[in-house]
């Protein structure tokens, strides 16, 4: 009975080798093959979660484009924007969002949880390091497991049928909404929690650190942006002085702070998002802005404050 139990021990064992062999060679060729090339033109990018994913229009702001994902963690962030600005040499500008939101615990399920984990480890799994895999290990390995063999299947594809190299689709990209907010009705999304999963969070600030270190190795200037939000979105309100905290850990970079720029209701799709006529007039005077010197101006937050009234058609 012994020796059955140690040759199916000895069985599983060589099985899990090589499912791990095919697993990190068929990651290592995924990782060369792969095409994120960007239009030749695009010279500034931003990245985030949903609020600059569905508050700028890339199509309405010159050389530019939106690659931000409605719920990316930096985690993930992180490999695909090296990836891009290594293939993408004309970017010279990063924006990044910072809110609020990335100071809640709430936000670890972007990395962790089964749904966030099936949506970004087939694609960017093969650009994350050792470390960054323990990391999942650790916190969820049933989910990694389960992930496991879509990962494969996703990664034969890619090398074998030579299908899915090209990026340009998976990075993300505005988000049109028409839907729009109600101001007598308030989204369940938005409603205040005290549940521990809203609880505030440090870990976000250290993997924002590494984004920006990670793109300024690759020559690009980094500005830490927070996107328009209502008045109302309970997360203004928070006893989290962003501002503070920016200046704080990030002295160097600097803050450009559109949380209040003047968004009417109805172009709200709700408390946190701007729905397409929002984003319209925004995307407008962002374009405005860059054209007209916001990043060469001494002071950009008052460049910002004085000039975010300025209408467009």
């Amino acid at each position: 009975m012994r020796k059955v139990v140690v040759k199916l021990l000895l069985f599983l064992v060589i099985i899990l080798a090589i499912v791990l062999a095919v697993f990190c060679v068929t990651n290592n060729i995924v990782a060369k093959k792969a095409n994120f090339k960007l239009p030749q033109n695009i010279n500034k990018i931003v990245i985030g979660n949903s609020h600059p994913e569905c508050a700028l229009n890339d199509s309405l702001i010159l050389d530019f484009k939106n690659i931000a994902h409605s719920g990316e963690s930096y985690f993930y962030t992180i490999p695909k924007v090296e990836n891009v600005l290594l293939q993408n040499k004309n970017i010279k500008v990063v924006f990044i969002e910072f809110g609020d939101l990335q100071l809640r615990t709430s936000t670890l399920k972007w990395i962790y949880d089964a749904e966030f984990l099936s949506r970004n480890y087939p694609d960017f799994g093969p650009f994350l390091n050792w470390k960054s895999n323990k990391e999942i290990l650790v916190n969820n390995f049933k989910g990694f497991a389960n992930v496991l063999s879509l990962v494969l299947r996703t990664n034969v594809s890619k090398i074998y049928l030579n299908d899915n190299n090209n990026y340009d689709k998976k990075l993300g990209g505005y988000l049109y909404l028409s839907r729009v907010y109600k101001n007598n009705t308030l989204p369940k999304t938005t409603k205040k929690s005290n549940s521990d999963n809203d609880e505030f969070y440090t870990g976000n600030i250290k993997l924002l650190r590494e984004l920006i270190a990670k793109c300024k190795q690759l020559n690009t200037k980094v500005y830490i942006i927070r996107c328009p939000t209502h008045k109302k979105y309970h997360r203004n309100d928070s006893n989290v002085n962003l501002k503070q905290i920016v200046a704080q850990n990030f002295p160097d970079d600097e803050f450009l702070d559109f949380k209040d720029f003047p968004i009417n209701d109805h172009e709200f799709a709700d408390l946190e998002h701007l729905n397409y006529k929002g984003a319209k007039k925004f995307s407008k005077w962002f374009d405005w802005a860059l054209q007209n010197g916001l990043l060469d101006a001494e002071d950009k937050q008052k460049f910002i404050n004085t000039n975010m009234t300025i209408k467009f058609d």
